[in-house]
Parts: structure tokens; sequence; C-alpha cells
């Protein structure tokens, strides 16, 4: 397989291009599943029945609106994060498969 050299550079631009975003993507990701454990605690002490059991007052958690909106918001934000990531892996591959290539070439294995 041949990688052009626009393809290598495309590559190498696209993944030079998005590191800051990937990052604060991947950022948002894991302070979103933090923020859904510090919501679920707020909820469980402030909105339910002090007598109920933990398991159902879980259970009242995890049927609230409020971990329903919480849910959707994260499904967005991971759903962007993974689309670039996956993207970023392409691009990585790809600058891989030319610098194998390249080396195969200089020790004469592929013309």
């Amino acid at each position: 397989m041949n990688v052009s050299d626009k393809r290598l550079e495309e590559a190498l631009v696209y993944r030079a291009e998005t590191d800051e975003k990937h990052a604060e993507l991947k950022t948002k990701v894991e302070f979103l599943e933090w923020q859904k454990k510090h919501k679920k605690g707020i909820f469980i002490n402030t909105k339910c029945d002090e007598k109920s059991s933990f398991s159902i007052k879980e259970q009242k958690w995890y049927a609230s609106d409020e971990y329903k909106d919480h849910c959707e918001k994260q499904l967005k934000n991971m759903e962007k994060f993974l689309t670039m990531d996956n993207k970023r892996k392409h691009a990585k591959d790809v600058i891989e498969i030319w610098r194998t290539v390249q080396a195969n070439r200089r020790q004469g294995n592929v013309s």
C-alpha cells in the first residue's frame, strides 16, 4: 500500500489541528462522568425519603428526569469525542503505514 505525500500531509495536519479540541472533548467526557456521580449523591441525599433503602433511592435516581437529561448530554459529548478520536486514530494509522513503507524502502524491501 502506498500513502501519497498529500494523504500523509492531511493526516499530520489533522492530528496537529485537533490536539486541543480532542483534549477538551476528553476532559468534558470525563467531567460529565464525575458529575453524574456527584448529581446522584445530591439527588439521593436531598430528594429521597430518608427512610427508604439505598436501593430504592438509587432506582429513583435512575428513573429521574435529571438522570435522563444528564445521560443525553453525556451521549452527545461522547459521540463527538469518539468521532474525533476515531478520525485521529485513522490519521495515525496513515502516518504509521507511511513510516513503515519508507523504512522498507530504505532497507531495499520495497521499490
